[in-house]
C-alpha cells in the first residue's frame, strides 16, 4: 500500500528517483505544473489542481504539493510525472475517508471518547435539574387555594325553606359533619388507582408503558441524515454563490475609492521611468559612506605594489643558478670516461642558459598590470538605466504573470473543501446517545419527584376541612329569619288585604 492521505485534505508527495535512459539520476530539473498528470480512482487522466511546480528535496527526489481538490476522490490516485531527459515516473497513493484516516493518524481527540460522552451528557442532564422549577409549598397552597375557592364559588347553599321543609335542625347539621368528619376515609394510592381504573382513566403502569415506549420510538437523527441535510444545504448554499468576477472586484474598488489596475500600472510605469541609476561617482559617495575602499586608495594599493616590488639582482640570480647548480651537481651521474662531456661544453651550456634567461623587471611587471587593468575596466559593461528597467520588468512582469487569481471554481473548490471537512468532522448524536441523555434526564427528574402519598392527600383534606366555617344554629335562625321576612313583604305586595310582616304564613 502506497502513501495514505485524508479526503479533500493537503499533502507533500514525494516521488523519485527520476532516472534517465541510462540509469542515471537527473537533479535539479525544472517539473513545473504541466508535467504533473492525476488520474483518480475510475476517472481520466487530468492536470494537478494545485499549480506550484514540484521541488527538488535531494538526489532525483522531488515532492509534489497536492491540494484538496486533487485528493477529492476516495481511492487509488495515480502521479505520473515527466521530466526533461528523464523517464516517465508514476506513484499510487491511497485516498482515505478524513474520519478513518484520523483514526491512524490523526490525534486522539478527534474520536468521541467515553469520557467526552460522561461530560456531554453530565452537563445536560446538570442543565435540566437546574431549570426544574420543583413546586414549592407556597406554589401547592396557591393551587389548593385556588381549588377550594372554585368549589366554594360553585358551592350551592341550601335555603331556609329547603333546610325547613327537610325538617333538619342546626343540630342535626352539626351532627352530621362531625360524623362526616370523623368518618372521612382520605382516598389511598391504591383507591386513586382503582377509582382511574373505574372511570376509565390511565393506570401508573399505563403511563410507564407509554414513557417507555415514547424513549423507544424516539428516532433521533442520525450523523447520516444529518450530512445529508447539511450537504443539501451546503450545496444550495455553494451553487447560489455568485463568486465576484474581476469586473465586479474592479466596480467595488472604484466604489469605496479603490485602486484600480490602470492605475497600479501607471504607478509602477511611473516609479521604472523616475528610476535613477547610480552613477560611479554615486557608487564611489556609497562606499565612502560605509567605509569601502575607495577607487583612490585601490590606486594606491597598485601602485604600492609596483613601487615595493623587488626585481631580483644579477646576485640573487647567481644564488638561485648556484642552488639548483648544487643540487644537479649533487645528483649528477658521472659519465664514464668514453661518455665524458669536456668542461669546454659545460662552460658553453651554461653560458648559454645565463645568455637566454629573460628576468622579469618592475617596468615589464607594471605594463603587464596596466594592460591587464585597462583591459578589466574597458570591458567593464556598467548597467544603464534602460538595463535596470528591463530586468526590473521582467521580474514584475514574472510575478504577475506567476500569480493566480482565484477563479469561481477554485473558490467553490476551496469553500467545498472547508464544508465537507466541518461536515466530516461533526460528530452528530446518534439516537442511542440521544436516548442514554433523556433517559437520565427523566430517571433523575421521576427519582426527585415527590407522589404525594395518602397521608399527604388526608393531611391536605383534613386542612380543608378543619378551615371549613360550618354555619352555627344562630347563623341558621338567622338566614331563616331573613327568609320569613322577605317572604312576608312578597305577600304583602302581592296579596291584597291578606297575610302581614308579622305573620306572613296566613292563608289566602
Amino acid at each position: 500500500m502506497g502513501q495514505i492521505v485524508g479526503q479533500s485534505t493537503s499533502a507533500n508527495i514525494v516521488i523519485g528517483p527520476l532516472l534517465n535512459i541510462s540509469a542515471s539520476v537527473m537533479s535539479a530539473l525544472a517539473i513545473d505544473n504541466a508535467a504533473i498528470v492525476l488520474i483518480k480512482e475510475n476517472g481520466a487522466s487530468a492536470a494537478r489542481g494545485a499549480t506550484t511546480s514540484a521541488v527538488s528535496v535531494g538526489p532525483g527526489m522531488y515532492r509534489i504539493v497536492l491540494n484538496s481538490t486533487d485528493t477529492n476522490t476516495l481511492g487509488t490516485l495515480s502521479i505520473i510525472v515527466s521530466g526533461s531527459g528523464a523517464m516517465l515516473y508514476s506513484k499510487d497513493i491511497e485516498i482515505w475517508q478524513q474520519p478513518t484516516w484520523a483514526l491512524f493518524y490523526g490525534s486522539a481527540d478527534q474520536v468521541l471518547g467515553s469520557a467526552a460522552a460522561s461530560a456531554m451528557i453530565s452537563v445536560e442532564v446538570n442543565a435540566a435539574l437546574v431549570n426544574y422549577d420543583v413546586a414549592s409549598s407556597a406554589d401547592v397552597s396557591a393551587i389548593v387555594s385556588a381549588v377550594v375557592s372554585g368549589v366554594l364559588a360553585s358551592y350551592n347553599v341550601a335555603s331556609a325553606g329547603e333546610v325547613a321543609s327537610a325538617g333538619i335542625s342546626s343540630a342535626g347539621i352539626s351532627a352530621i359533619i362531625q360524623t362526616a368528619l370523623v368518618n372521612y376515609d382520605a382516598p389511598t394510592s391504591a383507591d386513586i388507582s382503582a377509582i382511574l381504573a373505574g372511570v376509565g382513566g390511565v393506570s401508573s403502569a399505563a403511563i410507564s408503558g407509554i414513557v417507555i415506549q415514547a424513549l423507544t420510538d424516539y428516532q433521533a437523527i442520525t450523523s447520516a441524515g444529518l450530512s445529508v441535510q447539511l450537504s443539501v444545504r451546503a450545496h444550495n448554499a455553494l451553487v447560489n454563490y455568485d463568486v465576484a468576477s474581476s469586473a465586479d472586484v474592479s466596480a467595488i474598488l472604484a466604489g469605496i475609492g479603490g485602486v484600480s489596475s490602470a492605475a497600479i500600472s501607471g504607478i509602477v510605469i511611473q516609479a521604472l521611468t523616475d528610476y535613477d541609476v547610480p552613477t560611479s561617482a554615486d557608487v564611489s559617495v556609497i562606499l565612502a559612506n560605509v567605509g569601502a575602499v575607495s577607487s583612490a586608495a585601490i590606486s594606491g594599493i597598485v601602485q604600492g605594489a609596483l613601487v615595493n616590488y623587488d626585481v631580483a639582482s644579477s646576485a640573487d640570480v647567481s644564488a638561485i643558478v648556484s642552488a639548483v647548480l648544487s643540487g644537479v651537481l649533487n645528483s649528477y651521474d658521472v659519465a664514464s670516461a668514453g661518455n665524458t662531456v669536456s668542461s669546454a661544453a659545460i662552460s658553453g651550456i651554461v653560458i648559454q642558459a645565463l645568455t637566454d634567461y629573460q628576468a622579469v623587471t618592475s617596468a615589464g611587471l607594471s605594463v603587464q598590470i596596466s594592460v591587464r587593468t585597462h583591459n578589466a575596466l574597458i570591458n567593464y559593461d556598467v548597467p544603464t538605466s534602460a538595463d535596470i528597467s528591463v530586468m526590473i520588468s521582467v521580474g514584475v512582469n514574472a510575478a504577475l504573470a506567476n500569480f493566480g487569481v482565484p477563479t469561481s471554481a477554485a473558490m467553490s473548490a476551496a469553500i467545498s473543501a472547508v464544508t465537507r471537512q466541518v461536515l466530516i468532522d461533526y460528530d452528530a448524536p446518534t439516537s442511542a446517545d440521544i436516548s442514554v441523555m433523556i433517559s437520565v434526564g427523566v430517571n433523575a427528574a421521576l427519582g426527585a419527584y415527590d407522589v404525594p402519598s395518602s397521608a399527604d392527600i388526608s393531611a391536605i383534606g383534613v386542612a380543608v376541612l378543619t378551615g371549613y366555617d360550618v354555619p352555627s344554629s344562630a347563623d341558621i335562625s338567622t338566614i331563616v329569619r331573613q327568609a320569613r321576612v322577605n317572604i312576608g313583604r312578597v305577600n304583602d305586595v302581592s296579596v291584597s288585604g291578606v297575610g302581614t310582616t308579622a305573620s306572613p304564613w296566613s292563608p289566602v
